[in-house]
């Protein structure tokens, strides 16, 4: 508990310098223990993009209703936000994701082992149609502190969009 918390802590910190808080606000933390299937916790994350390079981080995984909320902590990028649901066969999570560029990613939801891992597919914007391979495998129960609600842009009343930035 205290390694997992250690780790939130760091990645909390980390957070702090590189997320444009702008564009997020904290919500509550929920206090209910996560229920049995529920996916929410700290995961530590392995992938590989283009030319088969490496990257590994920090996932927080946080159920909302029937969604989750990530937030992948992937130095020395920004912080990647997503929403996702879980399939009706509970053994898919798809989640569409922004950072510096948006996308998706579907993972298989693996708990053969008694641990839980999420192996992921993804794509995005740019990527000229190539898929990529991601990850997760469950750490702690996570901070229960992560969990970020977008704040909408403001829009233009008579369209329905987003303003331009002057």
């Amino acid at each position: 508990m205290k390694a997992a918390f250690a780790a939130t802590a760091s990645v909390l910190t980390m957070l702090s310098v590189a997320a444009p808080i702008s564009t997020m606000t904290r919500a509550a933390p929920s206090s209910a223990s996560p229920a049995a299937g529920d996916l929410s916790g700290l995961y530590s994350c392995t992938g590989k993009t283009a030319g088969g390079r490496g990257y590994r981080g920090a996932v927080e995984i946080v159920r909302h209703e029937n969604t989750y909320q990530l937030l992948w902590m992937l130095p020395p990028e920004e912080p990647h936000l997503g929403i996702g649901i879980v399939g009706a066969d509970r053994k898919d999570l798809a989640v569409s994701y922004f950072g510096e560029l948006p996308g998706v990613v579907i993972y298989r939801i693996d708990r053969s082992d008694g641990a839980t891992r999420l192996v992921g597919e993804w794509t995005e914007v740019a990527a000229d149609g190539e898929i990529f391979s991601e990850e997760l495998v469950r750490i702690g129960p996570g901070s229960g502190h992560l969990y970020f609600k977008m704040v909408p842009p403001k829009t233009d009343a008579s369209r329905g969009m987003p303003r331009r930035p002057a």
